[in-house]
């Protein structure tokens, strides 16, 4: 059973330590407050009493001036009562503020958990086959801080942190794994919410509260949650739905009550990044743990205890039904002054998403000038002669022509394929549309990344709804065409001269603009031109054939030449002419045969 907090008779005390020894008693501190929230960094702050007017001789400024309160110090801040004292804040001092009014002068000590470390630089990391979990630990033990962090699930693809804080990607990636971060005493603690345990304290209203103001609103409250994703392997979407489950622990109200009542739409998220199932199932989970918990928001001031902190249930009895129960502590303040020690409770949790923050991602440009955001339109104005020898295109940007400046950028292109001697050569033409980016959003880094048709500067073929045709052509007439449709291939200059490859008369051709021209297909191969064909080999010349050989000269003389000139049949052989025949040689001339007939 939950124990009653209950107002301590003894007197407040505390002790401030620095750098591991008690802080003098000569040294008056007005007044101290200490903030621990879920995933925020635990800050605290001391009010000191020091120095007075101006002018004031015998150091009147000693305290500012001591050793303790410099900024890097460790410092240990306990509160309690009598001489039982619990520590409430571990840290560093980060900076010292020196006030002087008119009737009072003092020192403030503002103070952080060693972790706000991960806040202060952006790294880019990689880890694959990693879990979320292992590289929280990794961050935090990198900065030299102790860490208790829960387990988390394994994603088919590689841990990506870019640009960013290591801190906020920790919180970041815990709330999508409905996980929440604390910083306590120099350690990171990255836990699941548990909104079913059972409380280890309980504020009763009449025993220990001083102030209430507590709240139900639904405006953040949602029946449905339906996230979805794009699975390419299959081609489809991949749809994940959840129903808000609130147990009502808290109030006698359910989240999905009020957000029926007030008849809340389903929340919906739609990215087209290949998310698994199992990654929006986490990322569900943490909606409907993050909007049960904005249910019922609020504050309860009561006696300074240490006892309860950030992340942990806390039992409320004496509230009314509407707003009894278990409640999610989400921040402890305490405040200390003249002698009052009270700590301040916050319920529920804020709808606020880290990611939402704005300077999470780095500003555009890095922050050296302003950055651009989306993509322009520009007009090539000239292809060649890049001052730096970087086979950049010079553009106008589109946006800037009603300006009295010039407007002219080298841009560089993304081509599809660009290697060291290698790749595709295609730059626009003079006078082209063309879309830019800007490399980190910095306008000075603009990149080609394609060209754009319109209905001024139109494509060669009109689109039909099967988008059967493919084109390549340039300015001059030079095309490669795809037909789809017919499964045809062309190439052709303007001159006439073509290539076809084409599947539906099952047949490739090659004709020049003399009308000669090669057939292939099934009934064999044709040559044929409007004058002559010239075989020339500086080898020898093969004509083979299994059905045979025919050879004629319509309108002249069949010629043939050689050192040796060789003729055999196989069964029979026969030479006529039609006049006349003539067998002759420079030399012998022998007729052989088993016998020989003439005339």
């Amino acid at each position: 059973m939950a124990e009653i907090l209950k107002v301590n008779d003894l007197p407040v005390s505390f002790e401030v330590s620095i750098n591991g020894k008690v802080l003098s008693g000569a040294i008056e501190i007005i007044s101290l407050s200490v903030s621990l929230e879920v995933n925020r960094i635990a800050s605290a702050n001391l009010k000191i009493s020091d120095g007075g007017a101006f002018g004031l001789e015998n150091e009147p400024f000693s305290n500012s001036a001591s050793s303790d309160f410099i900024p890097g110090n460790e410092i240990t801040i306990s509160l309690g009562y009598g001489d039982d004292r619990k520590t409430v804040f571990k840290g560093v001092i980060i900076a010292q503020r020196m006030i002087v009014r008119r009737n009072t002068s003092f020192l403030q000590v503002s103070c952080k958990d060693k972790s706000f470390k991960l806040t202060k630089s952006r790294s880019n990391t990689v880890m694959s086959d990693a879990k979320d979990d292992d590289l929280f630990s990794k961050l935090v033990s990198d900065a030299g801080l102790s860490a208790e962090i829960e387990s988390t699930k394994k994603f088919n693809y590689p841990l990506f942190q870019y640009n960013t804080s290591d801190w906020d990607y920790i919180v970041i990636r815990a709330e999508a794994n409905n996980l929440f971060v604390t910083t306590d005493e120099n350690k990171v603690k990255i836990k699941a919410f548990n909104l079913s345990e059972n409380p280890k304290f309980t504020i009763q209203a009449d025993v220990s509260a001083l102030e209430v103001d507590l709240e139900i609103n639904g405006e953040n409250t949602y029946s449905e949650f339906n996230f979805t994703s794009w699975n390419p392997k299959n081609q489809v979407t991949t749809k994940v739905s959840a129903n808000m489950v609130d147990p009502a622990t808290f109030g006698n109200l359910t989240a999905q009550k009020i957000a029926g009542n007030l008849a809340v739409p389903s929340l919906n998220k739609f990215t087209s990044a290949p998310l698994s199932a199992d990654e929006l199932n986490a990322f569900s989970k943490s909606w409907i743990s993050k909007s049960s918990l904005t249910k019922i928001q609020g504050k309860i001031i009561i006696a300074g205890t240490s006892q309860l902190k950030p992340g942990e249930l806390v039992g409320l009895k004496s509230f009314g039904e509407r707003y009894e129960g278990n409640a999610f502590i989400s921040k402890i303040e305490q405040e200390f002054s003249e002698g009052d020690w009270k700590t301040t409770v916050f319920v529920g949790l804020n709808p606020r998403w880290h990611s939402t923050l704005n300077d999470v991602e780095e500003v555009g440009a890095l922050g050296l000038l302003p950055a651009t955001k989306g993509s322009q339109i520009a007009k090539v104005k000239k292809i060649h002669q890049d001052p730096d020898g970087e086979y950049r295109v010079l553009i106008e940007l589109g946006a800037f022509q009603n300006t009295s400046n010039s407007n002219e950028l080298w841009a560089r292109i993304a081509f599809n394929y660009a290697s060291d001697q290698a790749g595709f050569f295609f730059f626009p033409e003079i006078g082209d549309e063309v879309l830019v980016t800007f490399i980190n959003g910095d306008p000075r880094f603009p990149v080609i990344t394609g060209s754009i048709y319109s209905s001024k500067q139109k494509p060669k073929f009109e689109t039909d709804a099967e988008n059967t045709k493919k084109a390549i052509h340039t300015k001059s007439g030079l095309a490669i065409i795809f037909n789809d449709k017919d499964k045809i291939f062309t190439i052709k200059t303007p001159g006439g001269n073509t290539v076809i490859l084409d599947d539906k008369e099952k047949q490739v051709s090659v004709k020049d603009m003399n009308s000669n021209e090669a057939i292939l297909n099934k009934d064999g191969i044709k040559l044929s031109s409007p004058k002559n064909i010239v075989l020339d080999a500086k080898g020898k010349i093969s004509l083979k054939a299994v059905s045979g050989i025919e050879m004629a000269a319509s309108g002249g003389d069949l010629e043939g030449k050689g050192l040796n000139v060789s003729l055999e049949a196989q069964v029979a052989m026969k030479a006529a002419g039609n006049a006349s025949a003539e067998f002759s040689a420079a030399g012998q001339t022998t007729l052989k045969g088993a016998m020989v007939m003439i005339n």
